[in-house]
C-alpha cells in the first residue's frame, strides 16, 4: 500500500512539473509575441514618419528650386495635408518674391532718375563750356580773362562732380554690375600710368613702375577707374619734382598694388575717414577735388572681393588687394 501511494505522489509531481513548464513556455511565448508586435508597430510608425519627412523635405526642396528659378507660384494648401513648416516656407517664399519685385521696380526707377539727371545736366554744362571757350577767344580785359578762366575751371569741376555722383549712385544701387573677366593686371596698370603721365610731367613728377605680370578675374573698366582715382590723387597731392612708385606684387591668394608718393601728409586718425564720401582733409582744402575719388575706389574694389589699406605719413602708400 505504501508503494502505491509513493508511486502516485511521484506521478503527481511529474505532472505538476510538466504543467509548470508548459505555463512558463506559454508565458514566454506570449511575451515574445507581444514584444514582436510592438516592434512591428514601432517599425511601421518609423517608416511612415521617415516617408512623411522625406516627402516634406522634397516638397520644400522643390519650392526653393522653383523660387530660385523664378517659377514659384503660390497655391492654396490644406493644413491637414501639408505640414506647418511647408506652409510657413510657402509664405516666406511668396513674401521674398514680392519684396524682390518691389526692389527691382525701385531699382528701375532709380536707374531712370539717374539717367535723367545725367542727361538733363549734360547739355547745360556743355553749353557753359562752349560759351566759356568762345569768350576766351575774344579780346577781353585782364580781369575778364581771369573770370573766364575761373568759369572754365568751375564748369569742369561741376562736370566731374556730376559724373562722380552718377557713378557712385549706380554702384550703390547696383544699377551697374561688376562683370569680372580674365585680364592681365599689368596691361591695366600700364594704361592708367600712360593716362596720367602727361599730368605728372606737368608737375615734374616721374612715375616709376615695378609690375609683376598676373592674370586676374576683374572688371577692367571699373578696376581701371578705381586705380586711376588713387593714382590721380597721388599726383595731385605730391610735391613737385618727386617720384611716384607703382608696384605690383603677386601672392598665392591675392595681387597687391602699391601706389606711393611724397607730399601732403595722410594723418593716422584720417586713415578710415579719407574713404568717406565728400571727405576733405584740412591739409587739402585749398586743392581741387570733391572727395569722391577714394570713395569710388573702395566701393569698386570691395565689390570685387578686395580691399584697400593705407600707410599714413608724408610718403603714404595706398595698397590695393585683389583676389587671384
Amino acid at each position: 500500500m505504501g508503494l502505491v501511494i509513493h508511486g502516485w505522489c511521484k506521478e503527481e509531481r511529474f505532472h505538476e512539473e510538466n504543467g509548470n513548464k508548459r505555463g512558463i513556455v506559454m508565458s514566454d511565448t506570449y511575451i515574445i509575441v507581444v514584444f514582436t508586435i510592438l516592434l512591428l508597430v514601432i517599425l511601421v510608425l518609423y517608416v511612415f514618419e521617415i516617408s512623411r519627412t522625406r516627402r516634406i523635405l522634397n516638397h520644400i526642396s522643390n519650392m526653393l528650386l522653383e523660387a530660385k528659378n523664378g517659377t514659384f507660384i503660390e497655391s492654396c494648401y490644406d493644413e491637414t495635408k501639408l505640414s506647418s513648416v511647408e506652409g510657413q516656407m510657402k509664405e516666406w517664399i511668396a513674401s521674398s518674391i514680392t519684396t524682390s519685385n518691389q526692389l527691382e521696380k525701385e531699382r528701375d526707377c532709380i536707374k531712370t532718375t539717374i539717367s535723367d539727371i545725367s542727361h538733363q545736366t549734360k547739355t547745360p554744362i556743355s553749353n557753359i563750356s562752349i560759351y566759356t571757350e568762345l569768350l576766351s577767344e575774344q579780346e577781353l580785359p585782364e580781369d575778364s580773362k581771369e573770370y573766364v578762366q575761373r568759369l572754365r575751371e568751375q564748369s569742369q569741376k561741376l562736370n566731374f562732380l556730376i559724373e562722380a555722383l552718377v557713378k557712385s549712385s549706380r554702384l550703390e544701387t547696383k544699377v551697374v554690375s561688376i562683370l569680372p573677366k580674365e585680364h592681365l593686371i599689368e596691361d591695366i596698370l600700364e594704361q592708367i600710368c600712360d593716362h596720367c603721365d602727361q599730368k605728372a610731367k606737368s608737375r615734374g613728377i616721374l612715375i616709376t613702375k615695378e609690375i609683376e605680370p598676373c592674370s586676374l578675374q576683374v572688371d577692367a573698366k571699373w578696376t581701371s577707374e578705381a586705380l586711376l582715382n588713387i593714382l590721380d590723387n597721388a599726383i595731385k597731392y605730391a610735391d613737385e619734382a618727386t617720384i611716384i612708385k607703382v608696384v605690383g606684387i603677386k601672392y598665392p591668394m591675392f595681387y597687391r598694388i602699391d601706389i606711393t608718393n611724397r607730399g601732403i601728409e595722410v594723418k593716422q586718425e584720417e586713415v578710415n575717414a579719407i574713404f568717406g564720401r565728400f571727405f576733405r582733409s584740412d591739409n587739402v582744402r585749398d586743392e581741387d577735388g570733391v572727395g569722391l575719388g577714394l570713395y569710388l575706389a573702395r566701393e569698386i574694389v570691395t565689390l570685387q572681393g578686395g580691399y584697400i589699406k593705407v600707410k599714413p605719413g608724408t610718403e603714404p602708400t595706398f595698397s590695393v588687394f585683389i583676389p587671384c
